[in-house]
């Protein structure tokens, strides 16, 4: 069970409509079974982008980036020269992987420091890559993290959520078409990973989504805290209304 399902699980658990079985007919749909007749597709519901290898969902590249360069900067330790930076980055896709840009990256680290930098610098490393530093008041270590702006990431709420719900549902339910007789009921939850549609469904916003779909109940739900969720009700108008 991964991370995504952990978090459906503990959402179906806190309804209490009976055992939640995962993985009943083995490593296909559905992904959960509820009190032996709610058939429950898991998906993480996020933005999906082409990453030069295919679509990802924005966070994949992000969270492993973030995750690598958190461990390089620790990796420098103590400052020696009473110098503190904070380094950053602004990246879009595709970039290189990690293998490959670590060296540059390392390059301009190793070397940096001292009076004569001044107080901001900016190093566009590759072409959706740059790294950004900027001094602080001298603290214990020689870099800390800055933060990072991910370029792939930006666009309206409303028709950036729109889009994805239509693609998680879609996708999904082409998935299980060949198994929908298998089960009485179907349902979809899917943790909010774009960290925008649980905002805006529980807002004033209408969102106009034309969308097939073969579920009984579609719902979003915060990963945060899986027992706060929100279903999403196709209309005959090809909309979504939603309830707490």
């Amino acid at each position: 069970m991964d991370a995504t399902e952990v978090l459906v699980e503990r959402y179906l658990l806190s309804l209490g409509l009976g055992e939640v079985v995962f993985e009943p007919d083995g490593n296909i749909a559905p992904d959960f079974v509820v009190g032996g007749r709610i058939a429950v597709e898991v998906r993480r519901l996020n933005v999906s982008v082409d990453a030069g290898k295919g679509m990802e969902g924005l966070e994949e590249t992000a969270i492993s980036l973030r995750g690598k360069m958190l461990k390089l900067l620790e990796s420098y330790g103590p400052s020696t020269s009473g110098e503190t930076w904070a380094v950053g980055y602004t990246f879009r896709r595709p970039i290189s992987t990690w293998r490959t840009l670590e060296r540059p990256i390392r390059s301009v680290l190793d070397g940096f420091g001292g009076a004569k930098e001044g107080d901001r610098k900016d190093f566009q490393l590759e072409r959706g890559f740059r790294l950004k530093l900027r001094r602080l008041t001298p603290g214990v270590e020689r870099y800390v993290p800055l933060g990072e702006h991910d370029l792939d990431a930006g666009g309206y709420v409303v028709p950036m959520v729109t889009e994805n719900l239509v693609h998680c549902i879609a996708e999904k339910s082409a998935k299980i078409a060949p198994h929908k007789h298998k089960y009485a009921e179907w349902w979809l939850v899917m943790p909010d990973f774009t960290n925008n549609v649980l905002h805006v469904l529980s807002g004033p916003e209408r969102l106009d989504v034309a969308v097939a779909h073969v579920f009984d109940r579609i719902v979003v739900i915060d990963p945060d805290r899986p027992a706060r969720a929100l279903e999403v009700v196709t209309t005959d108008a090809g909309g979504f209304d939603h309830v707490s």
